[in-house]
């Protein structure tokens, strides 16, 4: 007997409600009319596949890739005409089934990667290179040369980290004796390249009147 499987990957949404993820948004349910939900911080990918085996095949499914996105190998689940799911185990980097006649789905999750980003207040004119930024974790401003601006944090935020094509924000600091000439918030989409990940603020010397 013939039997019908489908195979839906999941990625995780880059929305502010599904940055965060638990355990109950990995459930899958059915309806009676036998149509399936998922936790709405997911949306299924256009790369969907139907196929049709014999009723009983053990049928290996191997995950796919998708870039800026992680498999998350443990909560995979199928169901078999439309009841609930059960887990299904990676192994040999394949999910492996038994489609039946009654139609057989099977659930492959995905969450995005992170990525580090960096958050700089520098005077301005300071050397911006990829070089120099990797040199700005302390400061002198007495100087004459353009430096990282006296901060907190000693001119530099500690990484931080944002999801794959969500925005991440940063806000100037107030630092006495500076003005910033920035806008006072700004925020750039989050790249995989870890060196494009971060947002720079411009400050000058506050200057003085002598009466």
């Amino acid at each position: 007997n013939a039997a019908r499987y489908s195979v839906h990957f999941l990625l995780q949404k880059a929305d502010d409600d599904s940055r965060t993820l638990t355990s109950n948004d990995y459930n899958i349910t059915f309806d009676e009319d036998g149509n399936y939900h998922f936790s709405s911080k997911f949306e299924e990918s256009g790369s969907r596949i139907d196929a049709v085996t014999d009723k009983d095949t053990q049928t290996p499914i191997t995950p796919l890739d998708f870039p800026g996105f992680d498999l998350v190998s443990d909560k995979a689940r199928y169901s078999n005409g439309g009841n609930d799911t059960v887990g299904v185990t990676l192994a040999n980097g394949c999910y492996t089934i038994s489609p039946q006649s009654s139609g057989t789905d099977l659930f492959i999750f995905y969450s995005r990667e992170q990525y580090p980003y960096k958050v700089y207040y520098l005077l301005y004119g300071a050397n911006t290179t990829e070089s120099a930024l990797a040199t700005y974790t302390t400061t002198d401003a007495d100087t004459n040369d353009p430096k990282v601006v006296l901060a907190d944090t000693d001119g530099i935020d500690p990484v931080l980290y944002s999801l794959y094509q969500t925005d991440f924000t940063a806000t100037a600091k107030t630092i006495p004796g500076y003005t910033c000439i920035s806008q006072n918030t700004i925020s750039r989409e989050t790249s995989p390249e870890a060196s494009k990940n971060y947002i720079i603020f411009y400050y000058t010397h506050v200057q003085y009147t002598v009466q």
